[in-house]
């Protein structure tokens, strides 16, 4: 081999290492951006979810109804705050409820912390906790 195909050779494998770089940068832009647009979009599925969770108290509160007012009382309050979660979550994106959390973290540093020890004392529970267990029929 000639030293002019050699380097003919090598500047082809450039050229092409190039082009695919160069096509590598742009996807990765195009899925930087599509990433990036997730976050600036409300979090409808949170909401969805929390609203769910609401709506299941409210049916709590009503069957407890006079058997327990203060009971009842209690998850009507928790399924209103759960609404108002859920309003958030539908027309606030990602991006923005991180600020207004980090707001009210410097506005309100001990409740904040507070709340998230609960929130992680639940989560905790919650991951920890298993399905009820299924008895086994004997078949005979």
């Amino acid at each position: 081999m000639k030293r002019e195909d050699v380097e003919e050779f090598a500047s082809s494998q450039f050229e092409k290492t190039s082009e695919a770089m160069g096509e590598f940068r742009e996807s990765a832009e195009h899925a930087r951006d599509d990433v990036s647009a997730l976050f600036d979009r409300p979090f409808e599925p949170g909401a969805k979810l929390v609203r769910g969770y609401s709506e299941r108290l409210e049916h709590a509160a009503d069957s407890i109804g006079e058997e327990d007012e203060t009971l009842a009382e209690w998850a009507y309050w928790a399924s209103d705050a759960l609404d108002a979660v859920s309003e958030e979550l539908a027309q606030s994106s990602p991006r923005e409820l991180y600020g207004k959390a980090e707001d009210f973290a410097r506005a309100q540093p001990v409740l904040f912390a507070a709340g998230a020890a609960a929130a992680g004392f639940a989560l905790t529970r919650f991951l920890k906790s298993r399905p009820p267990q299924r008895k086994k029929r004997a078949r005979g």
